[in-house]
């Protein structure tokens, strides 16, 4: 029978494999999701614009309704509890503003590594395409060379036309 303690560093070992490998199990499954995930990053975006519109908005009402009621005391009593709510509004808008300039730069980054992947891809076809060219030039050039050779050595020789022999 083995020893308590080594079977539990046995299990704890068995138990920092497997977290290792959920994490990069993770972390593979967030790199594709990221990838394949671009249509609903455009959609994410358009909805975080539209949050921020919208928060932009009720901010603008909540100072056009401050502006009209500031001179009057009851409605300066009013402003000090809404202050709160609108650092409150403030500070999610930043927040939001920062998430869309995070998310536009990834679109850019995204787009930018695309363009390279589809210039790289453009180029390898062209090598290609290029190497194939000459390997036809070298064959039809060998077949013209070797096909002078066949033929008699002096080109005033009457040759026997094609089909009779």
């Amino acid at each position: 029978m083995a020893d308590p303690l080594s079977i539990l560093g046995a299990v704890g070992a068995v138990l920092q494999i497997a977290s290792q490998g959920l994490k990069l199990s993770r972390a593979i499954n967030e790199y594709v999701h990221s990838v394949r995930s671009v249509d609903q990053d455009f959609r994410d975006i358009s909805q975080e614009m539209e949050s921020t519109v919208i928060l932009l908005q009720q901010f603008g009402d909540n100072l056009k309704l401050e502006e009209q009621s500031q001179y009057q005391k009851r409605d300066r009593v009013r402003w000090a509890f809404k202050q709160p709510r609108i650092s409150v509004l403030t500070t999610k808008l930043d927040r939001h503003k920062t998430h869309l300039n995070f998310m536009l730069v990834v679109m850019r980054h995204a787009r930018d590594l695309e363009k390279a992947f589809d210039a790289e891809l453009e180029l390898k076809t062209l090598q290609l395409k290029t190497q194939a060219a000459e390997r036809k030039l070298r064959i039809l050039h060998q077949g013209s060379v070797e096909g002078k050779l066949d033929s008699s050595n002096s080109p005033w020789e009457p040759r026997d036309p094609p089909g009779r022999g």
